[in-house]
């Protein structure tokens, strides 16, 4: 029988070679159209699962991993990645960073858990249906140990994992024992149902303030919502604001934003809250605006299903945005915030930013 044969076209990069194969192996069909973030993600959970798949006989309290080893091995899983850029010369700047940032984000879209102490584990499996005919595939199970016919239905959006409602049914009849399946709700999954703008502002209006004897802080910004710019824009030193009780913040030596409500009398600060722990920041924000009469602006290109926002949205909305959106590169700075929304969705994000109070502007 003839050995079969092929033209030798030059050298192999092995880099590339381990990467084409890990791809495949993870992500099957996938593997060739899957994006940096997908995975990414993708590496927390594989390296996740097998550190602490070892684990699952010991109490709780001993099985979750480290975030330092986590990190390392998710590290250790995409070298072979960051050796095929090099090889290409592709440009690194295009990859994500394996960072504590992205197991913030893993555990805001439910695929992690964390615990006290810097140590996670993989989140239970659940289904959240973003619509009828959409739903997210939550949790720490790596795609690879899915059964194959879930994998082929799987669609990849950022970090995200969906799949469309008309395949539900096959995670109903393809259970094994290792695979189960729950439903989370779409309310449940976005986190605990927020004050309305109304309540906040009165909540703002009637919160306890103590007398200031002494104010050493010049870092102090308060938050003028008369203002017509975009949010970022409408913070400014003490000394440039009128009378009045404001939503006040200050930087710590290390960077962090801390935020309190305070009386400015003659450009002094004389009496203030204590720190604003339990309170989305940005909500308020809104919520001020609307007070003030001076909503933010979204502007929405419709043809293109493109929103530009140069103000932050709250913890909520921006998560739910984050998976039905697609954040772009921008390239003029960090602000405007350009998302190409998926068509299906148009309906829900004009609720969500009007519901805001934020003013749509169509291009």
């Amino acid at each position: 029988m003839p050995a079969k044969h092929s033209l030798w076209e030059g050298r192999v990069s092995t880099a590339a070679m381990i990467s084409q194969l890990i791809k495949a192996d993870l992500f099957g069909t996938h593997g060739p159209q899957i994006s940096y973030a997908a995975l990414s993600a993708e590496a927390v959970r594989v390296a996740l699962w097998a550190l602490s798949a070892h684990m699952q006989s010991l109490p709780l309290s001993q099985a979750p991993v480290s975030t330092r080893r986590l990190l390392d091995q998710a590290r250790a899983f995409w070298y072979p990645f960051t050796l095929a850029c090099v090889e290409s010369n592709k440009d690194l700047l295009l990859e994500p960073d394996i960072d504590r940032e992205l197991l913030d984000t893993l555990e805001i879209q439910g695929d992690v858990l964390s615990f006290t102490g810097g140590s996670w584990l993989p989140a239970p499996q659940r289904l959240v249906p973003l619509t009828v005919n959409h739903y997210m595939l939550v949790g720490g199970i790596p795609t690879h140990l899915l059964p194959a016919s879930i994998q082929q239905v799987l669609h990849f959006h950022g970090t995200f994992r969906q799949v469309a409602g008309k395949a539900i049914s096959i995670f109903q009849e393809d259970m094994r024992p290792s695979v189960s399946w729950q439903f989370q709700s779409l309310d449940s999954w976005l986190g605990p149902s927020p004050s309305t703008l109304d309540d906040l502002v009165r909540s703002f209006e009637v919160h306890e303030l103590h007398n200031v004897v002494y104010q050493s802080d010049s870092s102090l910004e308060a938050y003028v919502a008369e203002s017509a710019d975009p949010q970022y824009l409408r913070w400014h030193p003490l000394n440039s604001v009128d009378d009045g009780r404001y939503l006040l913040r200050t930087s710590t030596s290390w960077g962090m934003k801390q935020f309190s409500i305070g009386a400015i009398h003659n450009h002094r600060l004389t009496r203030q809250s204590g720190e604003l722990h339990d309170t989305d920041v940005r909500r308020l924000c809104y919520a001020l605006d609307q007070r003030a009469g001076q909503p933010t602006r979204a502007s929405w290109n419709v043809s293109r299903r493109e929103l530009l926002l140069r103000s932050e949205l709250p913890v909520r909305e921006r998560k739910f945005l984050s998976s039905v959106g697609t954040l772009q590169e921008n390239d003029d700075g960090y602000y405007p915030r350009r998302w190409i929304i998926r068509p299906q969705f148009v309906g829900s994000v004009e609720e969500m930013l009007t519901n805001l109070g934020i003013q749509i502007m169509q291009m």
